[in-house]
């Protein structure tokens, strides 16, 4: 999980080069007469930094709702089509904001475009994230505080961890991942990162991705264990160090490998467990 910087687009022009580039003219002058409505949305969505508890749906008519619905799919060529293409893009190397794990390749409407058509192309409301997170999140809206996604622009998480990781040795090694509340956090922000950890089981997705990690790295772990736990410890802090400064601070490899850094039964050899915990790779 982490921030991205809210993107540079005049959205109002946008707005108008969707309506310009419209080729049915009852679709035109539809939308012709939506924009002042719209403009007025795009004032309230950058007010109210997106939080559903205070943008509630319209009751659109169906022409209109159609209307703005489809802008998002207008034809290759579209001025929107490249931006969406291009938000895309810049995320391509990067992992998804909302789990930090997956690719990004696809777009989440934060507000739903089915509930919230107006925002169809509005940039503040397109979050480029994985496909798994897409899926995940659905159409999700509620007015309950609390019960919302993290907005990946809006949503500011603070520079101390939300998110740790517990490592228990029995007949085979366990991690286990979990959202706490560091020095300064809104409550109301810390029930919003809970809601999203649980809505998106990134519980069970951090555990397998990081088993699947040491795994991998079995083979460094052993050659740094044969030289001492010292060694070994400091091994899995340069791991947590290279997290951090590559995917943040809020990563789960960044709270997995700070949690065997300071694990002493890990660091002894406790590692071997691993090898006997191979099956779950294939669950």
């Amino acid at each position: 999980m982490y921030s991205i910087a809210l993107p540079d687009l005049d959205d109002d022009e946008m707005f108008a080069r969707c309506i310009e580039y419209r080729r049915e003219l009852e679709v035109k002058d539809v939308l012709d007469r939506l924009a002042p409505s719209v403009r007025n949305a795009y004032h309230c969505y950058t007010t109210y930094r997106g939080d559903p508890m205070n943008l509630s749906p319209r009751s659109w008519e169906r022409e209109d709702r159609k209307a703005l619905q489809s802008n998002y799919s207008l034809a290759p060529g579209s001025p929107f089509a490249r931006y969406r293409r291009d938000l895309i893009a810049r995320f391509i190397e990067k992992r998804c904001p909302m789990c930090g794990r997956g690719d990004v390749g696809t777009i989440d409407h934060y507000l739903p475009r089915s509930k919230f058509p107006e925002y169809s192309v509005l940039s503040a409301n397109l979050i480029p994230v994985c496909g798994q997170c897409n899926l995940l999140k659905s159409s999700h809206f509620s007015t309950e505080a609390g019960r919302r996604f993290v907005h990946a622009y809006y949503d500011i998480l603070p520079s101390h961890p939300v998110l740790i990781a517990h490592v228990r040795l029995n007949e085979r090694l366990d991690l286990s991942f979990a959202i706490v509340e560091p020095p300064g956090l809104p409550a109301d922000l810390l029930r919003v990162l809970q809601f999203h950890f649980n809505q998106l089981d990134l519980a069970v997705l951090f555990e397998k991705e990081g088993i699947r990690e040491l795994t991998e790295r079995y083979g460094e772990i052993e050659e740094a264990f044969e030289r001492g736990p010292r060694d070994l410890a400091e091994y899995l802090g340069a791991a947590a160090r290279s997290a951090r400064k590559k995917c943040g601070v809020h990563s789960w490899k960044t709270a997995m490998f700070a949690a065997l850094e300071h694990h002493e039964a890990f660091c002894a050899g406790g590692f071997e467990l691993l090898l006997k915990g191979e099956d779950r790779q294939d669950s």
